[in-house]
Parts: structure tokens; sequence; C-alpha cells
């Protein structure tokens, strides 16, 4: 029988079955330019090129045949973003795909002519990339990662998982624009609860030890992640810390469960990774970016890490455990 998950993800892959178009022969070459938020060497940043290429493969579009792909890799490293996007550019490729924030900056910065198709990211309206999620105007389209509820649900977790919590501490890159308003919807929420929360930046990785030391001095209940390039990048350092010092850690993106946060709740990235290449096959085949909807995520995860919770004494209430998507022993 299909869970509930599933049965959003059909309705959402049915939507989103490409018209007969998409099945003609293709017989022009186009060149790819992906500007990575992540590391070459991260495995996350494999899953999420293969899942654009695969897709990319079913409709028509051959790497090596009638596909160039260009890759350049941020690294974690937003100050890098935009010599990287220049260097795209000057590849020559037809199209920019890239994800998160930083990089998005970085390329709309660089072009205002080249397509830029964003795989995720935060609000960009609210950060001033596109002038509405329907009609995002210029030459953006792409996925946000933003859900109405997304952070209150992320603070009832906490709260259901650690039932005496007073204090969140809300970490992340907050030299991010949209790590900045998902902070301030966590502290919305919260306030709701009577929840004390405050900001911690490890836009600085390498003062990450000291970012720690200073949750664990404000006596935080909780570590809510405010997810990046900056926090995916080093996610297996702050998650070794936080464990260290007693605090558990929980994300947005199930890759930093997959490296031991207690739990992670939000939008099945690959799926997104993966859609953004239906964009990019309609805008190689004419469509103009600025008039694709940026769509926002339909399809969520719970993952829970019970290694993790079993290291720090925290027991998964029977309502959290029967919602889950996966859990980790």
């Amino acid at each position: 029988m299909p869970t509930r998950r599933t049965a959003i993800g059909v309705f959402t892959a049915m939507a989103l079955i490409p018209g007969r178009s998409n099945a003609q022969p293709v017989k022009e070459s186009r060149r790819l330019g992906i500007l990575m938020p992540s590391g070459e060497n991260d495995p996350e940043t494999s899953r999420r090129l293969d899942a654009v290429r695969n897709k990319l493969d079913e409709l028509g579009w051959k790497t090596g045949t009638n596909l160039d792909v260009t890759i350049r890799y941020v690294s974690g490293h937003p100050d890098s973003a935009a010599g990287l996007a220049m260097d795209l550019i000057a590849a020559r490729v037809d199209i920019i795909l890239t994800a998160g924030t930083e990089a998005s900056k970085a390329a709309v910065a660089a072009t205002k002519d080249l397509p830029i198709v964003m795989a995720t990211i935060g609000d960009p309206v609210g950060i001033g990339l596109a002038q509405s999620l329907s009609r995002p105007g210029g030459n953006i389209t792409g996925f946000s990662l933003n859900a109405s509820d997304l952070s209150a649900k992320r603070v009832e977790f906490a709260r259901a998982c650690v039932p005496d919590s007073h204090r969140i501490a809300v970490l992340g890159n907050m030299k991010n624009d949209s790590v900045l308003l998902k902070a301030k919807s966590i502290a919305e929420a919260g306030a709701a609860y009577r929840i004390d929360t405050k900001r911690f930046d490890i836009s600085d990785p390498s003062a990450m030890n000291g970012v720690l030391l200073s949750i664990r001095d404000w006596k935080a209940d909780v570590i809510l992640t405010t997810e990046d390039a900056v926090v995916v990048a080093n996610r297996d350092l702050l998650i070794k810390l936080a464990i260290n010092y007693r605090i558990p850690i929980m994300s947005e993106f199930s890759v930093l469960a997959d490296a031991g946060a207690v739990l992670s709740y939000g939008p099945v990235t690959l799926e997104l990774w993966k859609r953004s290449a239906i964009y990019i096959d309609k805008i190689f085949r004419g469509a103009s970016p600025g008039l694709l909807p940026i769509e926002q995520p339909n399809t969520f995860e719970l993952v829970l890490n019970q290694r993790s919770a079993n290291a720090l004494a925290l027991r998964f209430p029977l309502n959290i455990e029967s919602f889950a998507d996966r859990v980790i022993e």
C-alpha cells in the first residue's frame, strides 16, 4: 500500500510529466554549465549531479553526444562563487544550473542574458532574485525550498523530542539572506510556544568549535540548523561537536541526518534537482526562463537517526516514529 508521502510524490510526478515535444529527437548540441554549491568529492554532490544527468538523458540530452557539461564547485566557500560563475560564462555555456542563495546571486550578477535555473533556493522573491513565484521575470527560474509551515513544524518536532525545550539555538551562515529569513521564521514559531531562540553564525567554519561552545554556554536545549552550502559542506564537524557537547541537532536536509543529526524534516532535495532537468529541457527547446514559474516543494520527508538519539539519551515519541519516512538504526 502506498504511503501518504508516496501518493504525494506520484501526484507530483504525474503533474510534471513532460509533453510530447520532449520525446522528439534532439539534433543540435547544447552546453550546460553547473555552479555547484558543494564540493567535488562530497557524496551528496554526486547524487545531485546524477539526478540531473539521468533525467536529462531520459529527455534526450545525452552527455558527450548532444550535451556538454561544464561544472564549477563552490565547495562551501561562497566568496568563490562570483569568479566561478564568470568561468562558466567564459566557457560559452547555454544555461547555468545552480542552487542556494550565494551561488544563485553570483550567477544573476554575472549575466542578465544566459538562462539560470536554480535547483534549490530558499526564498527567491524575499531576497530580490525574482519578481514573483508565478512569473519570476528576467533570466531565472527554478525551485524554492520554502513552505509556509516548515519552520513551525521543525519547532514542533524539537518540542516533541525534547519536551522541556526552552531555548533553541538557530545555527547557520548568517551572511546568507535566505538563512536570515529562515532564522526569523523559526524565531516567530518559537515565540508562539514561549521558546527563546538565538542566532549563531558559522559563516566562518574555522570558528565552529567556539560557536558550539557559545551555544553550550547559552544552555541551548536544541540546535536547529538553517542549511546552506556552508552548513552542508561542514556537516560532519558540526554534528561531531554538537554530540560532544551533548546538544541535539535537528536539520532541514536529510543529508545532515545521514551524517548524524538527530532528525531532519524538509523538502526532498534530490527530487528538486531531478525536476530542474525538466526546466533545462524546456529552455533548451525555446522556453523563456522568466515565464516558467518558480515551483515550491510538494514532497517532504522526516528522517530519524536512532543512533544519535541513543547517544544523547533521547526517545522519539511514538507519533513521531510512525510519521517518519526513514529511520537510521
